[in-house]
């Protein structure tokens, strides 16, 4: 099948991989969108995947799920928890939708109404069966799906229509050299746009403003499609980077979970700690953890990341205010150590300033230990994201996780009090240095 990404940024890798299947198992003769977002006078519906045959369009929705899927009063429900409304009746209104909407615009330069229906694929290892019969015939495994191009089984996948006498005469097929470049400049025109990256309906931008140096992970500023008030962080995992060694989904999940397992283990030991980490906007669940999960979190307006604040504010802070910021920098680490969490990764892209009550907030806890537990030490420095060394990697020596933390605060405490200055050679140990400009008169000196 030949086919066109138009926003493959919206897509899982395993959807783009299953699509990548269909491109090489589906006939030659067809052809196929992925990550498109088509708009009617209802607004706008988002398309994974889109294969024009020889007799219709087939809009395809893709889902990344594993273990079991049941139905009760129109909802999917995943391994007993709500997964809301049913795919397949979302996209079945959906290539309702296409349906009208390509009958308006292409009807008459084909003098035929094309017929748009909506499937189901499953891309993990969930199945079917558990589905009324009404959505079972249209929602498949993959391996099935995947049969859709052979005669014999594409009659028993798609809907049982009356429209075959159509092509018989002058009509041509939807395929045919003659129809499909008709359809194309439709999906080439104004009213098809790319499929974004999105997460609970928190829309990223196209850059992000953050990868990690062993591109592990990507951080993106997120809005709410329907309020652009409501801010998120969209942190998106790559963890084919740690390498065939670590390609296990226990791994995954260990790393990605990790934020939300600490955030519920604070949370529970302090009040306060609720003010020092980002709130978690969707979790994900661990069966449901893939090599490119996603993470979605709660940025309020007045939350700024720390190194944009140092270097666009800091230069005008007095000594009393750089004072100030530090004490805001240890307090939610006082609270962590003594709840038994030690960071590992500090570093100011994963501190955000809260200008409206002065403190830091904290986020980035993928390589975290918890209560003594270090059962990521062996990635602990892949997944490390401050670009230096602490002195137990130089030395290979063992990393304690408090002292780690406290070195790499006293590394931001040196930028936040001498602006300007920094501690930081890249892949080296930072070391002391007398500050050019001191407003604490060489009073820091002797500390060292």
């Amino acid at each position: 099948m030949k086919y066109q990404i138009v926003g493959g940024a919206g897509l899982h890798r395993s959807e783009t991989k299953t699509i990548d299947m269909m491109v090489q198992q589906l006939p030659d003769s067809w052809f196929g969108y992925a990550g498109l977002v088509v708009t009617d006078s209802q607004g706008s519906m988002e398309i994974d995947a889109l294969i024009i045959t020889a007799d219709r369009l087939l809009l395809v929705e893709l889902k990344e799920w594993n273990g079991t899927i049941t139905y009760e009063g129109g909802k999917w429900f995943q391994n007993g928890k709500p997964r809301g409304k049913s795919p397949y009746q979302i996209k079945r209104e959906h290539a309702l939708r296409l349906k009208n909407l390509l009958q308006e615009e292409l009807s008459r330069k084909l003098g035929y109404f094309l017929h748009v229906e909506a499937h189901v694929v499953l891309c993990g290892n969930a199945g079917p069966e558990n589905l009324p019969t009404s959505e079972r015939r249209f929602v498949h495994t993959r391996d099935e799906f995947l049969t859709i191009g052979k005669p014999k089984h594409y009659d028993n996948l798609v809907q049982t229509t009356n429209f075959a006498h159509l092509f018989e005469g002058e009509h041509k097929r939807p395929n045919s050299t003659q129809v499909l470049p008709i359809i194309q400049a439709f999906f080439d025109g104004p009213k098809v746009k790319p499929l974004p990256l999105k997460e609970n309906d928190y829309i990223a931008n196209e850059k992000p403003f953050f990868s990690h140096p062993h591109n592990i992970y990507s951080e993106f500023r997120a809005g709410h499609k329907d309020n652009a008030l409501h801010r998120g962080l969209l942190r998106t995992w790559d963890f084919d980077a740690l390498g065939v060694a670590h390609a296990e989904q226990s791994i995954w999940a260990e790393i990605a979970l990790r934020e939300t397992r600490v955030g519920r283990q604070v949370r529970n030991g302090s009040a306060t700690m609720q003010d020092y980490m980002l709130r978690s906007v969707s979790e994900i669940s661990e069966e449901n953890v893939t090599d490119d999960a996603r993470e979605l979190y709660e940025l309020r307006r007045s939350f700024k990341r720390l190194d944009e604040v140092l270097d666009s504010e800091a230069k005008e802070w007095s000594k009393p205010e750089r004072i100030d910021r530090v004490r805001a920098l240890l307090a939610p680490f006082s609270e962590l150590h003594s709840l038994g969490v030690g960071h590992r990764d500090i570093d100011p892209h994963n501190l955000w300033y809260a200008e409206d009550q002065k403190s830091i907030v904290v986020t980035g806890f993928g390589s975290a230990s918890i209560d003594g537990r270090d059962n990521l030490e062996e990635l602990r420095t892949t997944l490390q994201s401050a670009p230096y060394l602490i002195p137990e990697d130089a030395f290979e020596e063992a990393a304690e996780p408090y002292r780690q933390d406290v070195f790499m605060l006293a590394v931001i405490a040196y930028r936040i009090c001498f602006s300007g200055e920094s501690l930081l050679v890249e892949n080296q140990v930072p070391e002391w240095r007398i500050p050019q400009e001191d407003l604490f008169g060489g009073g820091s000196h002797t500390l060292v």
